[in-house]
């Protein structure tokens, strides 16, 4: 099983809240504003749910630990072979479920207030490849914002599935190819091109999101299976009813 589910942050239920785990909350409460909230609120209740459908345990109950580089894995119960990611951004979340393959997942939402050259600085001097720095000279400025993060996107999610962290990478190594044009993405489905010492003997993955709207999402994961997609609307949905 491998899927990946597009969650609607814009109506969290009080049952989403209590799913979660005391440090969870707390982490929640920290935020400034109410849609931030609900977007961690919604993806980490509705991680804990698909967890609990896969693993037989109460949502409550599952337990999670980090990795020295940061990446989240369960404790309890003992979760075989199952992997997971999530991802959150405004009004909108990431989950991820697979058995079998390591899988990374990230959203962000694209800014239309920020500028293009606010945006291209950081990607020219920390991310992009000498290939991808060619295409992006001959995009216009929206394609260009939307060129970035698309990049950034790509790398995160493969930072995210590979567990090594994103400051741990050389970002100008992990390459889409094909790779994509000034006029939009190549494919929706590419391989990554990334360094020898994260190489997999299948390979790795990048599979862009359509979520509609101003966000910019992708998974990236080990192999070549491909994943089933669904939506999941806190408004609509029971919380134990994660449609596996």
């Amino acid at each position: 099983m491998f899927r990946v589910w597009s969650v609607s942050t814009g109506a969290v239920p009080p049952a989403a809240w209590d799913i979660l785990s005391a440090s969870e909350r707390a982490n929640a409460a920290r935020f400034v504003h109410d849609a931030d909230r609900e977007s961690y609120v919604a993806a980490h209740a509705a991680l804990r749910v698909v967890l609990s459908q896969v693993l037989q345990i109460v949502p409550h109950w599952v337990q999670f630990a980090r990795t020295p580089a940061g990446r989240p894995f369960v404790v309890h119960p003992d979760p075989g072979n199952w992997d997971f990611n999530l991802s959150h951004t405004r009004g909108r979340a990431l989950v991820a479920l697979r058995r079998g393959g390591l899988v990374g997942v990230d959203v962000e939402r694209l800014d239309p207030e920020r500028s293009a050259s606010e945006v291209s600085l950081v990607a020219v001097e920390e991310m992009l490849s000498a290939e991808e720095l060619s295409v992006v000279q001959g995009c216009d400025p929206e394609r260009r914002r939307r060129f970035l993060l698309e990049a950034w996107v790509a790398r995160e999610a493969f930072a995210k599935a590979c567990g090594a962290g994103i400051t741990r990478l050389d970002l100008r190594r992990v390459v889409p190819d094909p790779l994509p044009t000034a006029e939009g993405p190549a494919q929706e489905r590419v391989r990554l091109r990334v360094p020898r010492e994260w190489e997999r003997g299948s390979g790795w993955t990048l599979q862009r999101l359509a979520t509609g709207g101003e966000d910019v999402a992708a998974v990236a994961y080990s192999g070549v299976d491909t994943p089933s997609f669904a939506d999941w609307d806190w408004g609509v949905r029971e919380p134990c009813t994660p449609g596996l």
